[in-house]
């Protein structure tokens, strides 16, 4: 085989249908056991991660997507051995929209590079990230403004802050003065972008502003951007995932990945040059239920776990017992996370986080200095004006049928507003710094995918905040895998707080009160 040939997929065609291209007068004679070995030689290794994926659509009426399916601990990229791109196998199950599928016609190469380009660093995603966070993939932006939210993004990431160390030409990242880390940012992620990436030159350049050079039809933008978030905050779960914390005052964390050995799953640790300071030999580990193990650690791997006082080996029991009987096998990317503090050395499975940015919700009306309009011209609604909500007036549930009635409409400069986007009154101190108590929030709908790390606006039915007693809230979306002591496992949804006051505590939503709650918006910013 030659050419494009000359690659897995090329091979897995020819031992399925017989057929390769080859150069002029050739022949090959491959015999029966040879095609065979060949066969068992090729990875087989997407099936998990397929039949994880069906699971999941079955589960939730819908097609998962790429960050939704690594949460659960499989591997997307797996699933390229086959298909060559996550798109094109969404396609051949059907699962793709009338939107989506024109949107990956005009533009699938974009999609494929996205999910292969190299990250020494997080700086690329997060580039872009930012860039569908601030509605500015189309108009673009300048350099400045988006190097400014790029760096607030990476400094607010536990994970992805550990990027920015320390340069000659930037000693402190966050002292940095707009300039000078505009310019230092300019240098990396975006002159990368420039260039070319995967034949092709995505971006351009046009001044101090920072342009996506490829037309897309404007009825296929919206699909275009959602599809574009998916494959970017798959990327940038992936990276979090895998970043090793420092060691400092409270210790050193690193993360094991679950594989299998010998049919029994293991865990493969970081390699000591990466993580200096990560245990060798026998360490007591204490187990999110409190209980101490002894875990056996060796150069790459620790193979042997039990409970202290005890010596038979129970590594694969505990492994399973937190991810399933998947755990360690091919298509899976299950891992777990060790933390040393004063404590101690403690273990909790990782569930993939995203990055991101809340209150209870005013009863007040809005302070006399609030400029509102009662009824702009129809041309200039969600384009200079967005209404206001008084939410805690609004009787019944927000939904398709029903939204509370505007108290006027706000003008809004500096955010490119979209049919659907309001403005409510935070009040509340969980948020802050973020959002100050009292301070009026731009709201916009929900974008399609994971909610994962997103700031959003819930409605509760029954419930109510603690920290104001009312029906909505703002908060930090975050769920996770939880596994009973009988063994199966549910979606537990917290709504985060960002005060790290401890008497600010997340809201824990059970999986029977999930359906008591409602996702009215998602945070962009604070406007008044």
């Amino acid at each position: 085989m030659r050419g494009d040939e000359c690659n897995r997929e090329g091979l897995q065609r020819w031992l399925e249908d017989g057929i390769a291209e080859l150069p002029p007068s050739c022949l090959v004679d491959v015999s029966l056991e040879a095609k065979e070995l060949l066969r068992q030689l090729l990875p087989s290794n997407r099936a998990a991660a397929v039949e994880g994926y069906r699971a999941m659509r079955d589960e939730l009426g819908r097609r998962p997507t790429m960050p939704e399916l690594f949460n659960r601990g499989y591997l997307p990229a797996t699933i390229r051995a086959r298909h060559n791109d996550w798109f094109t196998f969404v396609k051949a199950e059907g699962d793709l929209t009338n939107e989506e599928m024109a949107a990956f016609q005009e533009l699938g190469p974009w999609f494929r590079m996205l999910e292969v380009t190299l990250l020494n660093r997080s700086y690329k995603m997060v580039a872009l990230r930012v860039l569908l966070d601030m509605d500015a993939f189309w108009n673009g932006i300048q350099i400045r403004p988006l190097a400014d939210a790029c760096r607030t993004y990476l400094l607010e990431h536990p994970q992805l802050q550990v990027d920015l160390q320390p340069t000659k030409e930037i000693p402190d990242h966050r002292r940095a003065s707009s300039e000078e880390w505009a310019t230092w940012w300019l240098r990396w992620p975006l002159d990368r972008w420039l260039d070319e990436q995967g034949g092709r030159n995505w971006f351009r350049r046009d001044g101090d502003r920072f342009v996506f050079a490829i037309p897309c039809p404007p009825e296929m933008r919206t699909a275009f951007e959602i599809m574009t978030g998916e494959v970017v905050d798959y990327r940038l779960s992936q990276y979090a995932q895998m970043r090793v914390h420092p060691a400092g005052a409270e210790g050193l964390e690193f993360t094991a990945k679950v594989s299998h050995a010998g049919g029994r799953p293991i865990l493969f640790l970081p390699d000591k040059d990466k993580c200096p300071g990560r245990p060798i030999g026998p360490v007591d580990v204490n187990l999110p239920d409190g209980s101490s193990w002894e875990f056996r650690f060796v150069k790459v791997a620790c193979n042997v776990a039990h409970p202290k006082g005890t010596t038979d080996n129970r590594l694969g029991e505990l492994l399973q017992s937190w991810f399933g009987q998947d755990a360690g096998l091919p298509g899976t990317g299950f891992s777990v996370r060790f933390h040393n503090s004063s404590e101690g050395w403690r273990v909790h499975p990782v569930q993939h986080i995203l990055p991101t940015q809340p209150a209870a919700l005013s009863r007040e009306r809005p302070s006399p200095e609030l400029s509102l309009v009662e009824s702009p011209p129809a041309e200039e609604r969600f384009v200079r004006y967005v209404p206001v909500y008084e939410l805690e007036a609004a009787a019944g549930l927000w939904g398709p049928d029903h939204t509370p009635s505007e108290m006027g409409w706000m003008p809004i400069s500096g955010h490119r507003l979209r049919p659907g986007m309001f403005v409510a009154r935070a009040v509340g101190h969980s948020m802050e710094p973020k959002i100050p108590s009292g301070a009026w929030c731009l709201f916009r709908e929900c974008p399609a995918g994971s909610r994962e790390g997103r700031i959003v606006l819930v409605q509760f039915h029954s419930m109510s905040d603690p920290e104001g007693g009312g029906r909505y809230t703002v908060k930090k979306y975050h769920s996770e895998r939880v596994v009973t002591e009988e063994g199966w496992s549910h979606q537990r949804i917290e709504l985060r707080p960002l005060n790290p006051d401890p008497m600010y505590q997340p809201i824990l939503v059970t999986e029977t009160e999930a359906p008591e709650l409602i996702i009215v918006g998602e945070f962009v910013a604070v406007v008044g």
